[in-house]
């Protein structure tokens, strides 16, 4: 009796332990994952307060660009025919330019005027030299084709140095040592137009990036490329990357639209490249869901699953999943160049288990995780 009564307290201690060691076990995968997500939300934080950082270094280099070209201007100007009062004119002029030259970005106005022109040339001058030394450690070579030099664009509001220092920041993320960025700037039908391409990882996910504007609120790329009144492009596919940006020239008036002229027509999009671009930008929200499936993609696009397939095999010879996949393991590269562990990349590109994701990764980039970790993040 007494062997019973024992075996029975020992039995119910052994249940009761087992209970406590489930629920602490519980608790410490929920706290894996809440780490987890605070470091994936601290290395956007850290990106961010580098965009930040490089957007003053931008602005800075921009203002000391354009006062040394105003002040031979302005010289000849303050000179009229009193010659102490044009002396006078002079000094007032050089005082407030100095000023300028030593106010921060937050000292100048939030907002540019209605329609303000500024020359695109300057603007890209300024960013790429802030960008230039990042370019040259990470071994990328920059080619340029620039066909405009005085050209003015229109503004609805300032912010074209954020969105060109967006896509210098995350074209560091996305090309590897020895890859081409290729930028050709020219003005077509009234507009001018800058296009960056290059053969790196995709560039489908800047649709997702978001931006600081000058008031401080947190936009999408696309979002605060549309305010300042111009257009963007991105597309990303087997023959490589493109990101294409446009504002209506100075001279054309803002929002005309020349949809005949000959330019025109070849930046437009075909229906298979816009078809292409809505299902890049499906697979950006979702990739990372690991039950995101060919059928949900196929009702979110309305389409059946069959015509999904055959349509995305004419267009990348890939079938949804190898396209998925592939999208996976190009974000999980931009993730390991972060520093983000191998498991919790695999399990923020969809992947539910860590050892089936360095499996696909050696498969289809020849290296492990760990290996192109320790090879300097080349392929």
């Amino acid at each position: 009796m007494k062997l019973t009564i024992i075996l029975v307290l020992l039995g119910g201690v052994m249940m009761i332990g087992w209970g406590f060691h489930r629920r602490c076990n519980a608790h410490l995968q929920e706290l894996v994952t809440q780490v987890a997500r605070l470091r994936q939300d601290n290395c956007k934080l850290l990106n961010h307060n580098c965009q930040l950082m490089k957007q003053i270094e931008v602005r800075e280099i921009w203002q000391e660009n354009h006062i040394a070209n105003l002040i031979p201007t302005l010289s000849r100007l303050s000179v009229g025919h009193d010659k102490q009062q044009g002396k006078q004119a002079h000094l007032a002029i050089r005082c407030s330019l100095g000023r300028l030259s030593r106010s921060t970005v937050a000292d100048l106005p939030r907002a540019a005027p209605p329609n303000i022109s500024y020359r695109l040339i300057d603007i890209m001058t300024s960013v790429r030299a802030c960008w230039q030394d990042e370019l040259q450690h990470a071994g990328i070579k920059v080619e340029r084709d620039i066909r405009i030099s005085d050209e003015m664009i229109e503004l609805r509001q300032w912010g074209a140095d954020i969105i060109f220092n967006a896509i210098f920041s995350h074209t560091l993320q996305r090309l590897t040592p020895g890859q081409i960025l290729s930028i050709e700037c020219q003005s077509v039908a009234g507009k001018a137009v800058i296009r960056f391409s290059d053969h790196g990882l995709s560039c489908a996910y800047l649709a997702q990036v978001m931006l600081f504007d000058r008031e401080g609120h947190l936009l999408s790329l696309p979002t605060l490329t549309r305010d300042t009144g111009g257009e963007l492009i991105i597309c990303s596919g087997e023959q490589g990357n493109l990101v294409e940006l446009s504002w209506s020239l100075a001279c054309q008036g803002a929002g005309k639209i020349l949809d005949d002229c000959e330019g025109a027509s070849t930046t437009a999009l075909t229906a298979q490249g816009d078809w292409l671009s809505k299902l890049e930008q499906l697979v950006c929200v979702h990739f990372s869901e690991p039950d995101f499936s060919t059928a949900r993609a196929a009702r979110l696009l309305l389409l059946s699953e069959r015509s999904l397939q055959r349509r995305l095999k004419q267009l990348t010879n890939r079938t949804f999943t190898e396209y998925l996949t592939h999208y996976r393991l190009e974000q999980a590269c931009l993730q390991l160049r972060s520093g983000a562990r191998v498991s919790d990349v695999a399990f923020e590109c969809g992947f539910n288990d860590p050892s089936y994701f360095s499996q696909r990764f050696k498969q289809y980039y020849g290296l492990s995780p760990s290996q192109y970790i320790a090879n300097g993040y080349r392929l």
